[in-house]
């Protein structure tokens, strides 16, 4: 290389050092996000509903909701009280909330709409409790029905999980059914 060249290359080499490195108080990156669709049963929180709910057997109740003894009996012809109301009332589970969440939850589900005055009537509106990751907790209410009628209806439950940095929202229906 000639003199020349070597002058130049010293003097821009001193100007580099002198000045700043070029380095960045920040940076900017588009990054790819991949998001899976699972079924409910295999999400962060699952939640296992059955296809149809069905009230079967279950006790007596007169027009006040008190149990009345009368051997299991659907019908209000062979009841053995008189103020039997021809209602039966029995406990089922309307879905099952489990915890794949690598961190505790607490859970809240609520019963949207009406629910009595339907068959079949359901107890119970507001249901909390916390789940450790594994864990899984059922729904239950207690469902009363027509003695001699089959009815049916849709359950609409809005499930909420909170865990530390986690939220979950989500609305499910559920068929419940008299037999």
């Amino acid at each position: 290389m000639r003199p020349r060249a070597y002058q130049v290359l010293l003097v821009l080499a001193a100007v580099c050092l002198v000045a700043g490195s070029g380095a960045f108080s920040s940076v900017s990156a588009d990054r790819g996000v991949s998001v899976s669709v699972v079924d409910d049963s295999e999400a962060y929180l699952a939640v296992d509903i059955p296809e149809q709910v069905t009230v079967t057997g279950g006790e007596k109740v007169d027009g006040t909701g008190t149990t009345v003894e009368n051997q299991g009996q659907s019908n209000a012809t062979n009841a053995t009280n008189a103020n039997e109301s021809g209602l039966r009332r029995s406990e089922v589970t309307l879905l099952t909330v489990r915890n794949n969440f690598d961190a505790g939850v607490d859970v809240s589900v609520d019963f949207q709409g009406d629910r009595r005055g339907t068959f079949p009537e359901l107890s119970g509106a507001h249901w909390s409790f916390s789940l450790d990751p594994g864990d899984s907790e059922p729904v239950t209410v207690d469902a009363t029905c027509p003695g001699d009628g089959m009815q049916s209806r849709t359950v609409v439950l809005e499930i909420v999980a909170v865990g530390s940095g986690e939220r979950v929202e989500m609305t499910r229906e559920v068929a419940v059914a008299c037999e």
